[in-house]
């Protein structure tokens, strides 16, 4: 019996770099996203949105913009998270700023022991804020690694710290990555997917049934949760 497809919405753009990102939750849903989802033969359930953030400037921690409310809105991402596995249902979240996969994977880390990360992004998102402009969008992995620098806040939302090891993550299509990213790439030895194939199916359509057939059989079968990062964020059972 297929799972339940549940869809949470993260209407925040308080990592980002400017506002906008927090529209597209509703963007997605007044364009049908729903409906189509259950015309292609999925039974969707809309759970609703969490606490949203339209970005404003935060001059009072000009190395981690935004930070506390970053904190909440994984906060509370994480727990909606955690009543959806609870109801054995497949996730679909939708975006938001690159932050919001704190939440996902804090969430997902209270049902199951074992995670993998598949990172579908131009960007490693590895710099943590003491190395980073200010914007927390390209400091998620950071924070999933718990690097050296990593805000608590932020590292410390999930029942373990790190959330989640160098042999868990897989980058896919990254490709702009700093002199910084690039050390701590080679340091822990992160894996990255071939740099051509990850940006041709990054624009196909077909993104997540490419991954999930060609990477996830191939590179994880050990892992019984995969949680793949997108323009949307999905957490599946192979």
């Amino acid at each position: 019996m297929a799972r339940t497809l549940s869809v949470i919405g993260a209407p925040s753009s308080a990592g980002a770099y400017a506002p906008g990102q927090e529209k597209a939750p509703s963007t997605f849903r007044h364009h049908g996203l729903v409906s189509q989802l259950e015309r292609s033969g999925l039974d969707a359930v809309d759970r609703g949105d969490v606490g949203g953030f339209r970005w404003r400037p935060d001059p009072s921690n000009s190395q981690a913009m935004n930070l506390e409310t970053v904190h909440n809105v994984a906060k509370e991402l994480a727990a909606v998270v955690t009543t959806a596995l609870d109801d054995e249902h497949n996730l679909l979240i939708l975006g938001g700023d690159c932050t919001i996969e704190l939440g996902v994977v804090a969430g997902a880390l209270t049902r199951y022991a074992s995670l993998g990360l598949i990172y579908i992004d131009v960007d490693a998102d590895l710099n943590p804020p003491v190395a980073s402009d200010g914007a927390l969008d390209w400091t998620g992995v950071a924070h999933l690694l718990d690097l050296p620098g990593a805000a608590n806040e932020l590292a410390a939302l999930a029942p373990r710290r790190p959330m989640l090891s160098a042999a868990d993550i897989l980058f896919f299509a990254v490709a702009n990555v700093t002199d910084g990213e690039v050390q701590t790439i080679r340091a822990r030895n992160l894996d990255r997917a071939h740099s051509a194939f990850g940006r041709k199916v990054f624009k196909s359509v077909q993104a997540v049934e490419v991954i999930n057939g060609q990477i996830l059989n191939e590179v994880w079968r050990r892992k019984p949760q995969v949680y793949s990062h997108a323009p949307a964020a999905i957490l599946f059972k192979p």
